[in-house]
């Protein structure tokens, strides 16, 4: 019976699926866990092909998007076991986050002391020009800041890709985004459900392809957008005070 599952969204990602594929894997052996990889992938190069021959669960979601691709595989992980495994394991296919780490992210769940437990890269180690000078200074802290000042979130990196969420605890999200912007909506939707958020630290390191999906200040303007959207308070109320005094 499957215990974990780890999901990796991925595109053109040949050359490092196999080094996070193989470092999980090393991860369920140590830790004697009972796991599955599974990769939502919509690359165009060899990536599936290398992650089938690994032994990944690989399928590919009929639309783009990370958020998306998320959305997918968790609506195949029920459909495959009925229900959602007991731990879900969530990050990027392009070796920025060490799996190795995973035993960090499960260990509050596995305790019973958190719900979702989300790696944090500013409390951890980062390595020299892993994250742009205007994400690491200006972006994730900027929006973090909201976050936390929309929803008491109490998050130092509201936009780690690394997290690990119960099967319980995901049942009660609603999540519906299909950008970047999931990433807010997953910690939004934790707060509002009440559910136990968990930081540890974590390491975080330099792509290996260059070829970054991220788009600073269309993705950075997706998260505030859906914040403000989802803060009426912040949006409307304060704003519309301001004006009538």
């Amino acid at each position: 019976m499957v215990e974990v599952s780890v999901i990796l969204p991925s595109k053109n990602e040949r050359k490092t699926i196999g080094i996070c594929i193989n470092k999980i894997r090393k991860v369920f052996e140590s830790e004697k866990l009972a796991g599955e990889i599974i990769v939502a992938d919509n690359s165009e190069d060899e990536t599936p092909i290398i992650a089938k021959e690994l032994g990944a669960d690989v399928i590919t979601p009929d639309k783009n998007g990370y958020g998306y691709a998320y959305r997918y595989a968790f609506r195949h992980l029920k459909e495959k076991h009925g229900k959602y495994t007991k731990y879900i394991v969530m990050g990027d296919a392009d070796d920025t986050y060490d799996f190795m780490e995973m035993p960090k992210l499960l260990k509050p769940l596995v305790e019973g002391k958190a719900d979702l437990v989300i790696g944090s890269r500013f409390k951890g180690k980062m390595e020299k020009g892993a994250m742009p000078w205007l994400h690491k200074w200006i972006g994730n802290p900027l929006l973090t800041g909201f976050m936390n000042l929309f929803f008491k979130a109490g998050v130092s990196d509201a936009h780690s890709g690394f997290r690990a969420i119960t099967g319980e605890a995901l049942e009660k999200l609603d999540l519906k985004a299909n950008g970047m912007e999931f990433a807010s909506e997953m910690i939004v939707e934790a707060v509002r459900k009440g559910l136990r958020i968990k930081e540890v630290p974590i390491s975080y390191y330099k792509r290996k392809n260059d070829n970054s999906k991220l788009s600073s200040f269309s993705d950075g303007w997706r998260h505030l957008k859906f914040m403000l959207i989802h803060a009426p308070t912040y949006l409307f109320t304060y704003p519309g005070l301001a004006f009538l005094f």
